[in-house]
This record gives C-alpha cells, structure tokens and sequence, in this order.
C-alpha cells in the first residue's frame, strides 16, 4: 500500500524507551481492550510480562493513544500549504490539544496562532487589536464592538478539545461577546541550536463564544495536603 503523508520522526523510538513505560502502555492497551470488549491486535507484546517486544505483524496498527504518549509532540503529519480561509468553528473527532513539555515550543505555537488571529481580524477590518495575554488573548473593536479573543494553537490535526484554564473559562462567561479562535495543524520545528520556526496550520473561529458546561472535562486536580 502507498504511504500517505510520510512523515519519519525526528529521532528513533528504542525498546529500552518503551520499557521505561511499560506500565502506561500496558494500562492504556488493557483499557483499550476493555472498552473494545474483545482482543486488541496490539503494536507489542508482553513477553513474559517482564518486557514490551515488537508485534511484528502488527506494528502499523497503532492505536492514537500510544501516539500522543511516546512521540514528541512537536510531530504532526504534514500539511499542504496554509489554510486558506478561515472556517466557523465546527467539532472533529475527539482528540485533544495536549501537552508540550518544550517550553520554547509552546511559546512559538502561542506566538503563531495569536499571529495568525490578529491577521484574520485586521483582514475583517477591526480598527483596534491589543493583545492582552490574560485572562484572554486580544482586544479586538470590529464594526464598532469590542470583542475579547480567546486564542489556541496546536501541532494536533482536527482538535476536538482544547485545554482552558479557570480564568479563561469565568471571563468568556462574564464577558461578551468573546470568540474562540483555534489553530490547530500547525507545523513546528526546532533546529540545534533550539530556535523554534511553525508553519501552517488550519484556522477555526467560534462567535459569540460561551463555554458550554457539559463540554467542559478536569485535566488536572488539586490536592491539599493532609497535616503531617
């Protein structure tokens, strides 16, 4: 079969690496399999339940959670060109915006959709655009009326979900109109010396824009500490 959107990643995925996640990989297979209610033809094998070794014949059926849990984030598959227009937002499939460990990285995919975003509103001819940072992105007047922009980017394709903290969440409740402008696709690559460049990437926009409660998922909790 011809490969589609061959991409190789940026370093090589060693068995020792996967061993030193055996117990992840084997709890996100088994709940697979359990959500599946049958067998799961899985990329590794279990050998005697002391080490993860290739499923040869297997190997290319790769589930997306393994995906998102051992190879970098910064690799995507890659996109033809840049998107050419800017879409009202619409869901995808579920996946999520995720976490990028690379401080640099996360930084330049901010830069670049925040970017991408005051170029759409002064294409739309909004006399102001101010960015702000928190609790939301830009400043936006636009045929009169200041609009507040809440702005994501990731390397993910087709995000269905993205991450929001608290304070992102109260102020698009308490303030409108407010929009949710994602970019998402996003190509980024860092070179040796650690500079970061992106490229790409397909634009969303949610008008009018309130966080529907129902959508809303708990990514992290915190725990107090009971008295020693």
């Amino acid at each position: 079969m011809p490969l589609v959107d061959y991409k190789e990643l940026p370093s090589p995925i060693f068995r020792s690496s996967l061993n030193a996640r055996r117990g992840e990989i084997v709890s996100i297979l088994e709940s697979l399999e359990r959500l599946q209610g049958r067998s799961l033809y899985a990329p590794f094998q279990h050998y005697g339940q002391r080490e993860l070794r290739a499923q040869q014949g297997y190997l290319t059926k790769f589930p997306a959670e393994l995906v998102h849990l051992l190879v970098d984030p910064s690799f995507a598959p890659r996109v033809t060109g840049e998107a050419s227009g800017v879409r009202q937002g619409s869901f995808r499939q579920e996946r999520g915006q995720g976490y990028l460990s690379d401080a640099a990285k996360r930084k330049a995919l901010e830069r670049h959709a925040v970017d991408a975003a005051m170029a759409y509103y002064r294409r739309a001819g909004a006399t102001l655009i101010e960015e702000r940072g928190k609790p939301y992105d830009l400043r936006v007047v636009l045929d009169g009326v200041e609009r507040h922009v809440e702005v994501k980017g990731s390397v993910g394709i087709g995000l269905g979900s993205v991450q929001l903290t608290q304070g992102e969440v109260d102020h698009a409740y308490s303030f409108q109109p407010t929009d949710l402008f994602v970019v998402d696709g996003i190509i980024a690559s860092q070179d040796k010396r650690g500079i970061v460049t992106t490229t790409g990437g397909e634009e969303r926009i949610w008008s009018n824009w309130t966080p529907d409660s129902r959508s809303l998922r708990p990514t992290h909790l915190r725990y107090r500490l009971p008295r020693s």
